[in-house]
């Protein structure tokens, strides 16, 4: 056994790892040399095997993992067909390891499954970068998105409005993205180019998870072939950037001294946030909810709910930290400090929309568990208001989608 050999572990893990790549990327690799007719070839095939996988060893029904494209990339089928590629992989590393039991090495393997999975990851970047560069994956809004409420939205249809309508944002992520794509193509600049991907790759993976975009096993996949094109140099990373730092001899007072102020910022800025944390977690204010006003009544005189009176209320909205937005017919809102003093049933609003004429209105009020009613002098009228608690964040999708690991559609709303 010479230096060069490879140890049976690894002859073993390169050999599935060679044989997963592989046939992951045959239906792109096919579709970009051979054109439609090969992919759709390769389709048919992979799909049947994952129908087979579907029903006869996971027990599902029959056509429960059937494909059907529907601008989702985390279907039934996407996973089955996963765990059928992995299945294969498995198979044929038996295979092979017998059939190829005398070998020792795959160095020259191992540098064409690199430059596989590098010009594979170049050509999906820039794909995805020129998409951005030219607005085709995130086009301007459409025109309901702004009269729509941020808590209608559901978390994919909040990222997707965001990127919509950053032009400048979207441009920024679509010229890392082509850099790193480019990048890959030489072997002189692979490195950097593995790098730049592993990291815009990293973001990506992160909101697909945290915004429940249905792309989570494509990303985590093209994140998996930056990190396999970066391996062979991380260990030269990590000694150009950390352990091969030249260090000079300090005397000891001045590293205790270091390590002193370092473990001081930490500890001060922890109890900080922790101080914070906790106060967000605190128990919320008596009145904390959305509450709709059902009856408004100024100088004795009903308002009617009326899209064009700017003086009317619609919602009255209690936060937080004792903030108080009143959200108006004309869908203006003018937002307040509050100071409650239930012994005489009065909420004083602090501030307002106005900082050079701070205010301090008195209301008085009374609540249930369902309703508040208010009274008193505001904007130089007497009001009388009448409102019924409807909920809280709760109710919203935004906040109660939840995180899906399968999705048959996207949920972009």
């Amino acid at each position: 056994m010479t230096d060069a050999d490879w140890s049976l572990a690894r002859r073993l893990a390169f050999r599935l790892v060679f044989l997963y790549w592989t046939l992951f990327l045959v239906p792109y690799v096919g579709a970009f040399v051979a054109g439609r007719l090969v992919e759709r070839t390769i389709g048919l095939v992979m799909a049947s095997l994952t129908a087979f996988v579907a029903e006869h060893l996971l027990r599902l029904p029959a056509g429960a993992a059937a494909q059907h494209p529907t601008g989702s990339g985390d279907t039934l089928f996407d996973f089955v067909q996963v765990l059928t590629v992995l299945l294969l992989a498995g198979v044929g590393t038996v295979v092979w390891s017998i059939v190829d039991r005398r070998r020792r090495t795959y160095a020259t393997l191992a540098s064409w499954l690199q430059v596989m999975l590098r010009y594979s990851l170049g050509l999906v970047l820039l794909s995805y970068g020129l998409a951005k560069l030219f607005p085709g994956q995130f086009p301007p809004p459409q025109l309901d998105r702004y009269l729509e409420p941020f808590g209608t939205s559901s978390p994919m249809g909040l990222l997707w409005t965001m990127m919509q309508s950053s032009a400048t944002y979207t441009f920024f992520t679509g010229l890392i993205e082509c850099t790193a794509g480019v990048l890959l193509f030489w072997q002189r600049t692979a490195t950097i180019g593995a790098l730049l991907a592993a990291t815009a790759m990293t973001n990506v993976v992160m909101l697909n998870f945290t915004y429940d975009v249905p792309v989570k096993l494509y990303s985590v996949h093209l994140l998996a072939m930056s990190v396999f094109v970066l391996w062979p140099d991380l260990r030269r990373l990590a000694d150009a950037l950390v352990v091969a730092r030249p260090v000079t001899r300090r005397p000891r007072l001045i590293w205790v001294a270091k390590y002193a102020v370092v473990i001081a910022i930490l500890g001060l800025t922890i109890a900080q946030w922790r101080s914070l944390s906790a106060r967000s977690r605190a128990e919320r204010p008596p009145l904390y909810g959305i509450y709709e006003v059902e009856t408004f009544t100024r100088d004795g005189q009903v308002a009617p709910p009326l899209l064009t009176d700017a003086r009317r209320w619609r919602h009255l909205v209690f936060n937080n930290f004792g903030s108080v937005s009143i959200h108006r017919m004309d869908e203006g809102i003018d937002r307040y400090g509050t100071k409650l003093e239930p012994a005489t049933h009065t909420l004083t609003l602090i501030g307002g929309p106005d900082p050079k004429r701070p205010a301090a209105i008195p209301l008085t009020y009374e609540r249930s568990e369902t309703s508040l009613k208010l009274s008193g002098t505001f904007e130089g009228a007497l009001v009388d208001v009448t409102l019924k608690r409807f909920g809280d964040e709760r109710q919203f999708l935004l906040v109660n989608r939840g995180f899906h690991w399968i999705q048959e559609y996207p949920f972009n709303r």
